[in-house]
């Protein structure tokens, strides 16, 4: 039913546009902020694709993975390691299209990009997800923990790449 892959830079337009209908669906109140930013964030997913944008924690190792229903993306996961002492993973971004969700897509790509981290030595993984972040729960039942109002970390993701 699902194929999953890592994205290419000619999915980058889709994976915006997948972002912007999630925050949109997540909370209607933002469209009017959302509306004009696709090739804004088109823009954003390549520089963070071609790894040419980094920040003091984004190290250039990064992925993303895209589910697909036949040759139509359906949702994304994506993730870098970070440039701290030990080696950590963060999840950049996951946005999965509202139909999907709750059909083992967000555990699939989260097992996937899990996978992807402890092949490159990383146990604990990071993600932020702010006060209105619809997959803050998913991260909860998942095993993350809660560090602050804002911040989940997977002290080992072992058990995260068992899933799917």
């Amino acid at each position: 039913m699902y194929q999953y892959r890592m994205a290419k830079a000619g999915d980058l337009k889709r994976i915006a546009e997948i972002e912007l209908r999630s925050r949109v669906g997540s909370n209607p109140s933002c469209q009017e902020r959302y509306e004009n930013c696709l090739d804004i964030r088109y823009h954003w997913w390549c520089d963070y694709f071609n790894r040419t944008a980094s920040t003091e924690t984004t190290g250039i190792h990064r992925a993303i993975y895209v589910a697909m229903i036949k040759l139509n993306i359906v949702g994304y996961i994506a993730g870098h390691l970070s440039s701290h002492p030990d080696p950590q993973g963060e999840i950049q971004s996951m946005n999965i299209l509202k139909p999907q969700w709750g059909k083992g897509v967000e555990v699939k790509l989260l097992s996937i990009l899990a996978r992807w981290f402890k092949n490159r030595g990383v146990a604990s993984v990071y993600v932020n997800a702010a006060e209105c972040n619809p997959y803050k729960e998913f991260y909860a039942q998942h095993g993350a923990k809660v560090v602050n109002d804002s911040l989940f970390k997977w002290e080992d993701i072992d058990k995260l790449t068992a899933q799917s």
